[in-house]
């Protein structure tokens, strides 16, 4: 019995460490944002619509992260292995099209938007979330898109 209860608080300890740095729209603070900005991927004058981070618990939103903005879609994931990393963007006026491949039900996958441009680089932005935010985060995006098309 003492090895379950120990189990069981660990297990609880884990789920409630992981979701700590969770980012969103919602709590991102003026140094998120800020931040943000370092990597190149936001204005001055952007907004950030829907922003989810799916980092580990030890560096949050800083590792990495998705948002999408009235102009452009981003992702960003920073690795120690400079192999790894991978930071793009993509104002809505130079897409082609965007493709949404929902995950959310899958244990194992993270939901993405696929972005494609006419040159080529296109990229997935991926947003691990429910299927009811990752519809309305997908809508936001089709409509930001279509609106600079």
């Amino acid at each position: 019995m003492k090895l379950s209860t120990s189990l069981l608080i660990y297990l609880v300890f884990l789920l409630v460490s992981c979701g700590l740095n969770d980012r969103t729209e919602a709590n991102l603070s003026p140094g998120d944002v800020q931040y943000i900005r370092g990597l190149g991927l936001l204005d001055s004058n952007e907004v950030i619509q829907f922003f989810e981070s799916h980092g580990t618990w030890k560096d949050g939103f800083k590792q990495a992260g998705g948002f999408i903005t009235e102009k452009r879609i981003a992702y960003y994931w920073l690795d120690d292995n400079a192999d790894k990393q991978q930071i793009s963007s993509a104002l809505f006026s130079d897409i082609d099209s965007i493709r949404l491949i929902n995950n959310s039900r899958s244990l194992t996958y993270a939901s993405y938007i696929q972005v494609y441009r006419s040159n080529d680089l296109g990229f997935k932005a991926y947003f691990d979330v429910d299927s009811t935010r990752l519809l309305l985060l997908y809508r936001t995006a089709k409509a930001n898109w279509k609106a600079r098309h």
